[in-house]
């Protein structure tokens, strides 16, 4: 695996995928703008990554390999010096 073929997040992201599933609430919904200070709410949405369950999976299951590949370039870098 090269450094290639591994995408980021954000490359992988589009609008309207969605990255979990919840069952419905079986509790009464509140204005979470209600229940917390001014200066800790958001005025714009944050850019997250839209991806889906699926695609997150993916990531994990080939993070040891990604962690692989940077141990391997630390090492090759180490024996260039």
């Amino acid at each position: 695996m090269s450094n290639h073929d591994l995408k980021l997040i954000f490359e992988m992201s589009t609008p309207g995928r969605i990255g979990y599933s919840l069952p419905e609430m079986d509790v009464p919904e509140i204005d979470i703008i209600e229940c917390l200070p001014e200066g800790y709410v958001r005025e714009n949405e944050p850019e997250l990554p839209e991806v889906s369950e699926l695609d997150i999976c993916v990531i994990l299951l080939n993070f040891p390999l990604i962690i692989m590949v940077l141990i391997q370039d630390f090492i090759l870098l180490d024996l260039v010096r």
